[in-house]
């Protein structure tokens, strides 16, 4: 480019600086948008993948039915697929309380292996402390120093435990996540929060001298950023190893255990045979004594009657001495009937001890029949915990980076297109003159694109700032640093990809804008541009002959035919509007969508108001319902259970899994709404009923097979017959109890009780009962989407100032272009009032239409946003919201209002003495 030219170039910046700064600016909230989401989204990964390296998060971690062995452990390490590995146990156990008993998963710490963070205190030591996780101890209200009782099975040493800490644990980095915290067989077999312990804390022998639980950490996956493609590629592979080495081990476990059971079996079945031959020995003693006492009291009987007749015929003394020998024989007969009669009784407890004896090893023996070789069980990190929460937090993240910034970009490149049309139309004459003085259609060409380019790279700059100073600030650490337990190791991420690409983007539109638009006018003749711009000869409107037209004042036909006369203006105008309220709507929809999808649920699919969770293990749950019936409040048995189950591809997942034996109740208090004919479905004999999102999310379909674990971690398939309507945050599954048994071959725990209301009386009579776990309200369920009001603000800020920037601009514009004709009318008696609606009111109907069109898109687009948003188990509420609209539309209308009473302030400084020069 010519010297001159640049100087030129410069000059016409400053004359249209608002112009060149308004599309600068919403290029920039485009750039920001979009790039802040995305930084915001690999900041959140980031900060998590340095959480899980700090901490020593495993990569995968391996149960097994048949128990966990320190061989196991030490094959792993020697395999070399293991760079570490450690054995650990976690179980479910009961919190005690005053008002109600919480479900917890305890966890055994590791010495090198998913190191809990500690937030206060210290980790515990002896076998008697507990730390227990931060969002438990802000909800019950723990402290450092407490005690905890814990109810359980036995598989700890001690019931009462001292908080030597408060910590956060890698794997459960997700606050706002429930039922991950582990499954239990306790209540609805989810447990809600966990607390760790010190392995010594666990009853090895309570586990036969086996772990529960397996973690490894892999030289391979240690470099490898965690939410990449590169580490689900190698994590897939090492996955595939592992299985294969766990199938062998797993063989040797059942191979083990059963020359175990066969050994005890032989030993047992050795022992009572023994037993028994000890026992018919003593018998036959037994009955061989009693029959010596028999014939010893025939042969005494005998001899007395001997002595009686033959008295006459001996002396005293061998009568006496006679007397005596026959004395000591009856005592010795005594003697020998007592020893036989005790003999006899200690036989009847050996023969007690015998049939005892029988019965376990028949015990034993079916309990080796059903012995079975069970395969390791192993989830990779995504699959643990609740960390696929993060992923799935940070694609909703990203996702809106998409759907935000194109309203953004489609209004700048309008406004591109229109600021430069105006200034090539205003630069004809000169354009005229350059091509007659030598200048090529390139070089003038290149002058307007250097235009549009120093404008986009400006915007690119303020967007590229924005995006890291505003944007990515407030979402991560203010709108998202609460769904995080390393919220302190979330920094501020800049991804050269993501802003290159932007960049690009955003440059090729602003110079693809100006090649249209001056295209075909640097290519004319010099001649046809010296002339100047010909007006069209156009013809007269559609409108203007109608009746109603042809009724309006002039001053009306005016304001109409402005519009028309004008189309560029209009558009851009409209556009602004457009893009302005479709943001806000977007986000007013998204709020609303989330605060609005629980009591969605609870209007049209639950119809019940509490739940009554009990352990039925220390309670008896016909006692709640005693109180129920008493009190006259209407209830549902049923068994809602979370449970693990392998989705179609093939990850695993949690489940609510609801049947009762009570079926037509059930029916009565939770409608089931087929997703695609809409029509209510009952729950099916056989095969199970899904809610929406396992589709969605999951890819699972009528047809396919889902396999669900039982309490022993076994999996049984159950055919998928059905999808229904579900807008909680979790995957439910709805079965026939019958069936529910047959296939999992255990029968289902009825001990949540779905009720009406239930007055505060009766409330305190269910907690004072054994076994009372928890009364949850539906509200519990309910979401408030308080975190996305941030993000609306950032949102509205910026629509208005676009709009303020479109609207403004456009006015000044306007108001330019027609001032020497604005101060004709004030010459000939208009008022600054008529002067000023003269302008503002295509200004209005302007408006007007950008809200309908910006109501419209908003909608449109809100709902691609609301599926960006939804994580995996979430299904928000998805139609269109008027409320959202009435929202938008007034905001949009006041700062409409503001912006074009400041845009008017011009005709105030007309000069009237001077027509021309305006």
């Amino acid at each position: 480019m010519k010297r001159t030219q640049r100087k030129e170039l410069l000059r016409s910046i400053w004359k249209n600086r608002v112009s060149f700064f308004a599309v600068a600016f919403i290029a920039s909230t485009s750039i920001a948008i979009f790039s802040g989401m995305k930084f915001s989204a690999a900041a959140i990964n980031q900060g998590a993948d340095r959480y899980f390296r700090s901490q020593e998060y495993a990569h995968f971690e391996i149960n097994c039915g048949n128990g966990l062995t320190t061989d196991d452990v030490n094959a792993l390490l020697d395999s070399g697929i293991a760079q570490k590995a450690e054995g650990g146990y976690a179980a479910s156990a009961t919190m005690l309380g005053e008002d109600e008993n919480t479900v917890i998963q305890v966890r055994s710490l590791y010495s090198e292996l998913n190191k809990p963070v500690v937030v206060e205190g210290r980790l515990p030591e002896g076998r008697n402390e507990v730390s227990v996780e931060q969002i438990l101890a802000e909800e019950k209200g723990i402290a450092v120093g407490d005690t905890l009782r814990l109810q359980h099975e036995g598989m700890l040493y001690e019931e009462e435990f001292v908080v030597s800490g408060i910590v956060d644990d890698p794997a459960y980095c997700c606050v706002t996540i429930r039922d991950s915290r582990g499954l239990a067989e306790i209540g609805t077999g989810a447990a809600f929060y966990h607390v760790n312990v010190a392995p010594e804390a666990f009853d090895s022998g309570y586990y036969n001298e086996t772990f529960t639980v397996i973690y490894v950490v892999t030289e391979e996956l240690r470099d490898l950023f965690f939410f990449s493609d590169a580490y689900n590629e190698k994590s897939e592979e090492l996955l595939q190893k592992l299985e294969d080495f766990g199938s062998q081990r797993a063989a040797l476990r059942y191979n083990d255990l059963k020359a175990e059971a066969d050994a005890a079996l032989a030993e047992a079945e050795l022992d009572i045979s023994t037993v028994e031959d000890e026992l018919a020995t003593v018998e036959a003693d037994i009955a061989a004594a009693k029959q010596a006492v028999l014939d010893g009291r025939d042969e005494l009987a005998s001899r007395w009657a001997e002595l009686e007749n033959g008295r006459q015929y001996m002396s005293a003394e061998q009568i006496a001495e006679t007397e005596a020998q026959l004395n000591a024989m009856e005592a010795q007969l005594q003697e020998m009937n007592a020893a036989a009669t005790e003999a006899e009784a200690g036989l009847e407890d050996a023969r007690a001890e015998l049939e005892t004896g029988r019965a376990e090893l028949a015990l034993a023996l079916e309990e080796a029949e059903q012995l079975e070789e069970k395969g390791w069980a192993i989830r990779g990190r995504m699959d643990t915990g609740d960390t696929r929460s993060i992923s799935m937090i940070s694609s909703g993240v990203d996702g809106m980076s998409y759907s935000l910034a194109v309203v953004f970009l489609l209004v700048a490149v309008v406004i591109c297109y229109s600021s430069t049309a105006r200034m090539v139309d205003e630069r004809r004459l000169l354009i005229g003159a350059q091509k007659a003085l030598g200048f090529s259609p390139k070089e003038i060409l290149r002058y307007f694109l250097s235009y549009s380019t120093l404008g986009a790279v400006l915007g690119i700059g303020m967007g590229l700032l924005l995006a890291v100073v505003v944007v990515e600030v407030v979402v991560i650490f203010v709108a998202y640093a609460g769904y995080f337990t390393f919220s302190n190791m979330l920094d501020l991420a800049f991804v050269w990809q993501d802003a290159a690409l932007a960049s690009a983007l955003c440059l090729l539109i602003f110079e693809l804008a100006t090649y249209i638009v001056c295209n075909k006018l640097v290519r004319m003749d010099a001649i046809a541009l010296l002339r100047g711009e010909v007006p069209a000869q156009k013809k007269p409107y559609f409108f203007e002959g109608h009746r109603w037209y042809r009724r309006l004042s002039l001053y009306s036909k005016a304001v109409i035919k402005n519009l028309f006369n004008d189309k560029s203006r209009a558009v851009v105008t409209i556009m602004g509007v457009v893009g302005s309220i479709a943001l806000l709507v977007i986000c007013f929809s998204l709020k609303m969508a989330l605060e609005g999808a629980a009591p969605r649920q609870y209007e049209q699919y639950y119809l019940f108001e509490n739940k009554v969770i009990v352990d039925s293990n220390t309670g008896n749950v016909g006692d709640f319902t005693a109180v129920l019936e008493r009190e006259g409040v209407d209830y549902v048995r049923a068994q809602e259970k979370v449970k693990a189950f392998l989705a179609a591809n093939g990850s695993y997942n949690n489940a609510h899994i609801i049947c009762s034996g009570d079926e037509e109740g059930l029916m009565g208090i939770i409608r089931l709404e087929d997703i695609d004919s809409k029509a209510t479905v009952e729950i099916p004999s056989e095969g199970i009923l899904v809610s929406r999102r396992c589709r969605e999310a999951l890819g699972i379909e009528v047809g396919m097979q889902v396999e669900i674990a039982d309490s022993l971690g076994v999996f049984h398939s159950f055919e998928v017959v059905g999808i229904v309507e579900h807008h909680l945050a979790n995957h439910t599954f709805y079965v026939d109890a019958g069936h529910y048994e047959a296939v999992m071959g255990e029968q289902a725990d009825e001990s949540v009780l779905f009720t009406a209301a239930i007055p505060a009386s009766v409330a305190d009579e269910l907690r004072s009962l054994d076994g009372f776990l928890q009364l949850r309200n539906k509200t519990d369920d309910y979401q408030s989407g308080d975190y996305l009001d941030i993000v609306i603000f950032i949102c509205l800020a910026m629509s208005v100032i676009m709009a303020f920037l479109v609207i403004l601009n456009q006015g000044a514009m306007q108001i330019n272009r027609k001032a020497r004709e604005l101060a004709v009318m004030r010459i000939n008696g208009f008022t600054l009032k008529e002067t000023r609606a003269y302008i503002y009111r295509d200004n209005i109907v302007l408006t007007i239409i950008g809200l309908l069109l910006g109501c419209g898109c908003g909608l449109g687009l809100g709902y691609v946003v609301i599926r960006f948003v939804e994580v995996e188990m979430e299904h928000f509420y998805r139609a269109p919201n008027l409320l959202a609209c009435l929202y938008a539309c007034a905001i949009g209308a006041a700062f409409a209002l503001v912006v074009n009473f400041i845009a008017l302030r011009r005709i105030n400084t007309l000069n009237l003495t001077n027509v021309n020069g305006n």
